[in-house]
């Protein structure tokens, strides 16, 4: 199944620990495709495959959170960062100026194509945005039942306003909390 059968902790991140750190396993997924997609190099250090960790959540062009410091941390971990987008904001390190949602029919298209190529070892879920995207979600992972989920289920901007409308709440805690491997 392509997972780490050593769960030792050796780093500070939820994502590291769901993805253990040890000899990984490799194997093959319908398709013919490689069940670790490679980074630029393909392995880390002695010939160890590298993991996929697929986030989904908002946009901070800033870089202060959201998809870009999700990357940031799963490459710091050394892991291949794979994403998929539910929010663009225009923002600054001080202020949210506006918040545009990316339709659960989008979400959906994102995922489905990363995940017919790209076999992924962990998901990250931030913020979703609306119910339709909530739902794309949901339903996705109903076919991953396998895979260990990392929910950080982000309600509003440090700086302003809702990310998560009251439809997509009624989902989080319906379908995506009970589904969590971990709730930060």
């Amino acid at each position: 199944n392509g997972r780490n059968t050593s769960r030792g902790l050796r780093c500070g991140c939820h994502i590291g620990h769901m993805l253990g750190y040890g000899p990984w396993e490799s194997g093959r997924r319908a398709g013919g495709s490689s069940c670790f997609r490679a980074s630029p190099s393909g392995r880390i250090g002695g010939g160890m495959k590298v993991p996929n960790v697929l986030a989904i959540g908002g946009s901070d062009p800033s870089g202060g959170a959201g998809i870009q410091a999700d990357i940031r941390t799963i490459t710091a971990l050394g892991a291949y960062a794979c994403a998929a987008i539910t929010l663009l904001t225009a923002q600054n390190s001080g202020a949210v100026a506006a918040v545009w949602k990316v339709p659960g029919r989008r979400v959906r298209a994102q995922l489905e194509t990363l995940l017919a190529d790209v076999s992924v070892q962990a998901i990250k879920i931030g913020a979703l945005g609306s119910q339709s995207t909530a739902r794309a979600v949901a339903e996705v992972l109903e076919a991953l039942p396998e895979l260990p989920v990392v929910l950080d289920p982000v309600h509003r901007a440090s700086a302003g306003p809702w990310l998560l409308d009251r439809g997509a709440r009624r989902v989080l805690l319906e379908r995506l909390v009970p589904r969590a491997t971990l709730l930060t």
